[in-house]
Order: structure tokens, then C-alpha cells, then sequence
């Protein structure tokens, strides 16, 4: 039995894949390559940014979200019926049109912010499958880390809508707050992500808000959560604030952490760490600071949330 467990979930995932591939393939030449070959950017231009985008918008988000509908221990009940394969299918097909749609408004809003900070707009899509600027890959990774997320507030059985509703809501306005912070603090004063992504090419900056962001949503995924298992009353306007100001509270204290040690580190090293970000564009450090952030989060998750 346990056997043919298994091979019935490398068979739901062969065939997700497959749907997934195909959905995805053909949403992608519509949308956003028109006219562009997908297969040419991949393997004839050996495009690392489109890579990039293909793995961290489509590939991995979505593993991530079968993982969850058809674990033994996920967020449904494995039973190795037909169900679950479909229960797998609809998340893949929400997940894709979901992301698609989000990076479409993305496109539009960020042409219309780029037209007034620099006098002419700026694709993202241009930017990935013309330009093959990784920057703008991370930047739209970062994008489907929040799709994710909200995703994940949302149950295909049955659940109050309402409440499902209010969850994907706090999702996105404290990843635009977190966000928004995170930019504003941590970056030059002569700097801004979009110079940066757009202009720069800064492929540090890119990695760095992708860390950044999966951080806050580890901890945005699993405060909600223990406000779940604690049966929470999300209709209330107090208990609202209340999970606000905790998500909020946690992510202060890693930012804090962060701080210090960056200023410690500097201090040791003798090391201008702004300087290699955003000048020297340190890839190895970036990596370790990106690192950094993910690891902070589960550790600020450990002590304040599960003790």
C-alpha cells in the first residue's frame, strides 16, 4: 500500500507538471513573449534572466503549493483519489492566472511609475525577455512570493469566504507596508529599488528584496496561522490590528537585528557593506544577507510564536 502511495503522487505530480507546463507555456506566449520564442530565450540565447523567471515565478511557487494540497500532512488530506488531483490542478490554474493577472497590473503600474520618475516607462517584461536583466527577474520572483502567499489564505474547501477574503487582504497591504519600509530605510537616500532594477541593472538590489520579502512572508504565513489554531475572530476590527501589530512588531525585531549586526560586521572588517551592496555589487555578500533575513525569520518564528 505504502508503494502504491507513492507512486500515485509521483503520478499526481508528473501530471501537474505537465498541466502546469503547458498552462503555463501558453499563458506566457500570450501575455507577456507575443511574438518572442520561449524556447529561443531558454536555449538558443541561454537567457539567465528568463531562466530566473520561469524558475522562481512558475516552477518552484508551484511545487510549493502541490506540496501542500496533496502532502499526507498538508493542507488537505492526501487520500489518493481523483479529488486531490483536481484539488492539486485548480490551485496550479489559480496560482497561474493568479500571477499572470498580478504581473500584468505590476507591468502597467510600474510603466506608469517609471514615465513620471524618468520620463519614459520601463517594461518589466522588456526588461527580462529583450534586455536579460536578472535585476527585474528578482524584482518579478518577488512579485509571485506575494501571489503565494496570498494564495495561501485561501481554501478550495469549503471555508468562510469572508475570512479568506480579509486574510489575502492583510497579506498584501503588509507586504506593500513591510515592503515599503524595507526600501526606504535600508537603501541610499540617492538610491530607489526602481533605479536600481530598471536603470542600474543592480542585480544585488533584486536578490536583496526577494530575500527581504520571503522573510516577511514567513512570518506574515505563520502569525496568521497561529491566529487560526487560536480560532480568532477575523470579522473584528480590534483582532485585526491586533495580528497587524504582531507581524509588525516581529519584523521590526529582525530589521533591528539585521541593523546591528551589519554595523558590527562593518565595524570588524573594516568594510564599507553599503558600498559593496550597491557599488561593488557583492554578490556573495548579498547572498549572505538575503540568507540572512530567511534565517531571522524562522528564528523569530521559533522564540515568539511557537514558545
Amino acid at each position: 500500500m505504502v508503494f502504491k502511495e507513492i507512486g500515485m503522487v509521483f503520478l499526481y505530480l508528473f501530471i501537474c507538471t505537465l498541466f502546469t507546463g503547458i498552462l503555463g507555456c501558453y499563458l506566457y506566449k500570450i501575455i507577456f513573449l507575443k511574438k518572442l520564442s520561449l524556447k529561443d530565450k531558454l536555449f538558443q540565447h541561454d537567457s539567465m534572466a528568463v531562466w530566473l523567471e520561469i524558475i522562481g515565478g512558475f516552477l518552484a511557487p508551484v511545487f510549493f503549493l502541490i506540496s501542500i494540497v496533496i502532502a499526507p500532512n498538508g493542507k488537505f488530506v492526501y487520500q489518493g483519489t481523483t479529488f486531490d488531483l483536481l484539488v492539486a490542478i485548480t490551485y496550479i490554474f489559480l496560482y497561474i492566472l493568479t500571477f499572470c493577472i498580478v504581473r500584468y497590473i505590476t507591468e502597467i503600474i510600474y510603466k506608469f511609475i517609471t514615465k513620471i520618475k524618468f520620463g519614459e516607462s520601463y517594461s518589466l517584461s522588456k526588461e527580462i525577455f529583450i534586455e536579460n536583466n536578472p535585476a527585474a527577474s528578482f524584482f518579478s520572483i518577488s512579485t509571485s512570493v506575494i501571489v503565494v502567499g496570498i494564495m495561501l489564505q485561501e481554501n478550495i474547501i469549503f471555508e468562510n469566504i469572508t475570512s479568506n477574503i480579509i486574510r489575502m487582504l492583510l497579506v498584501i497591504i503588509l507586504n506593500i507596508g513591510l515592503a515599503s519600509l524595507y526600501t526606504t530605510f535600508v537603501f541610499p537616500k540617492n538610491r530607489t529599488i526602481l533605479n536600481d532594477i530598471f536603470i542600474e541593472n543592480n542585480i544585488s538590489s533584486g536578490m536583496l528584496l526577494l530575500g527581504n520579502l520571503i522573510a516577511i512572508n514567513i512570518i506574515i504565513t505563520s502569525s496568521i496561522e497561529l491566529f487560526k489554531h487560536l480560532g480568532l475572530n477575523w470579522l473584528s476590527i480590534q483582532n485585526i490590528i491586533d495580528v497587524i501589530l504582531f507581524i509588525c512588531l516581529i519584523y521590526l525585531f529582525m530589521m533591528v537585528f539585521v541593523t546591528i549586526t551589519k554595523k558590527i560586521l562593518a565595524w570588524f572588517l573594516k568594510v564599507d557593506i553599503e558600498n559593496e551592496i550597491f557599488n561593488q555589487k557583492n554578490i556573495g555578500y548579498v547572498i549572505f544577507e538575503a540568507a540572512f533575513y530567511i534565517l531571522l525569520s524562522f528564528m523569530a518564528i521559533n522564540l515568539l510564536i511557537i514558545h
